[in-house]
């Protein structure tokens, strides 16, 4: 399931969205995967407190997000990992940001507005990112994971999922992508809302 919450026109350049398939312009391009940044914790399920160890689950849905979209195309040739990305960012220190810090927090839900322009430092941030890549311009950036549920039968995980163009430091997708519904926490709702993901971008 996935929820638009704030869409910028595709760039002439690309190809147009496939019907269902709002990232599909992306399948063919080269795309640098963000670390998952954020976990919201005030869930009134009480599925975030289950979470004893922050970043190992956040590492365990960037590894998710990854296994669901290598084998799709060609994206697993086109597309920067998480890991790939922090190992080359590492590599460039202390020119390049730490990828697991970036100045993310303003994107947490809810916004208040989509901004035309991307503000420092992030701008500044992402495009150093993709200039470390050939032929690079974009990025995915899953920035938050939270618990909803709307009643019995009803909980899922989601994740909020931006795309930046980040040359010309703007948003062009903004969306919430939701894990299949399920009556308890578990890890494999990161890689339920993984599927659903990588479906946005190219068929299985």
């Amino acid at each position: 399931m996935v929820v638009s919450v704030g869409v910028a026109p595709v760039p002439a350049q690309q190809t147009a969205p496939t019907a269902g398939r709002p990232l599909s312009p992306y399948a063919t391009r080269r795309v640098l995967v963000i670390p998952t940044h954020y976990l919201r914790t005030d869930d009134s399920l009480g599925w975030a407190a289950q979470i004893t160890d922050r970043k190992a689950f956040l590492d365990d849905v960037d590894g998710e997000i990854a296994f669901a979209l290598r084998d799709r195309d060609r994206i697993g040739r086109m597309w920067v990992f998480p890991h790939q990305l922090a190992e080359n960012a590492r590599r460039n220190a202390p020119y390049a940001p730490d990828v697991y810090d970036l100045a993310a927090e303003w994107l947490r839900p809810p916004m208040k507005k989509v901004p035309d322009m991307l503000p420092e430092p992030l701008a500044s941030q992402l495009r150093t990112l993709v200039a470390l890549e050939d032929d690079c311009r974009y990025v995915l950036f899953p920035i938050e994971v939270r618990f909803d549920g709307a009643g019995p039968g009803e909980e899922r995980a989601v994740v909020r999922l931006v795309v930046f163009d980040a040359r010309q430091s703007r948003i062009t997708w903004m969306g919430d992508v939701s894990s299949e519904p399920a009556t308890k926490f578990s890890r494999g709702l990161a890689a339920s809302f993984a599927d659903h993901l990588a479906n946005l971008v190219s068929a299985p």
